[in-house]
């Protein structure tokens, strides 16, 4: 299960909004005593938890926080930063195959590799802008 996906997101509310519910209804079934006020607690706990996860997953899915589970767990970064800086390269690359496709159209110059530290080209293909 993916940690920016939908599935995790709709399970983590539901189970922040039946935890409660099922606490509630079971609370006069549940053992007296030291026992059930130890099931009690540690129900409330995991309804409290699941819906602070639950409020994390979107503030993660909205503001893009961490990418992976290995990202949010600091797993291995050497493999995730050279794919990174790969990317990086194929993507600067195509932008300037494109940028050079448009200035053949329109005889307008493009920026120069020497220069491609610089630009920042949108992330999306569609959207590239050039010269």
């Amino acid at each position: 299960m993916s940690l920016t996906g939908l599935p995790l997101f709709v399970l983590l509310v539901a189970f922040a909004i039946l935890i409660p519910l099922a606490l509630v209804l079971t609370w006069s079934g549940r053992p007296h005593g030291l026992l059930g006020r130890a099931l009690r607690f540690i129900a409330m706990v995991v309804a409290q938890v699941t819906a602070v996860a639950a409020v994390g997953v979107w503030a993660n899915n909205t503001f893009g926080f961490y990418d992976s589970w290995a990202d949010l767990l600091g797993g291995s970064q050497a493999g995730a930063l050279q794919q990174s800086a790969a990317s990086e390269r194929d993507r600067r690359a195509r932008y300037h195959a494109h940028c050079e496709r448009e200035s053949l159209k329109s005889q307008r110059n493009c920026p120069g590799l020497a220069s491609a530290s610089t630009l920042s080209p949108p992330s999306r293909p569609r959207d590239f802008r050039c010269c």
